[in-house]
């Protein structure tokens, strides 16, 4: 995993959200593995479409799925359990980490 981010990359991507890799590790496995290219609606055309129903805002997120490789769908399933470490990683910009904490 990369320690820094790279500044330039960074700028690359916002420009053009098509060219990095993405791999989420459940601790420190990679179970989803691939690259922004694979979306399937471009960003640009999905910012506009949404805007057309609202405003967004600085900091929204827009969720667009997921690739391969969720747990639901292994044989066998694959579950996240209590203490998980859940690391989403985004060439360029840098890794998510989330520890799973069971609610009742």
């Amino acid at each position: 995993m990369q320690a820094a981010p790279d500044r330039n990359l960074q700028a690359k991507f916002l420009l053009y959200p098509v060219i990095a890799q993405i791999c989420i590790y459940v601790k420190h496995f990679v179970l989803q593995d691939s690259n922004t290219s694979q979306i399937i609606h471009r960003i640009p055309q999905l910012i506009e479409y949404l805007s057309e129903a609202f405003t967004l805002q600085p900091g929204d997120v827009i969720i667009t799925g997921t690739p391969s490789g969720v747990g639901a769908f292994r044989k066998p399933p694959l579950w996240l359990k209590q203490d998980d470490v859940v690391e989403i990683e985004i060439e360029g910009l840098g890794v998510l980490r989330n520890r799973c904490v069971m609610t009742s």
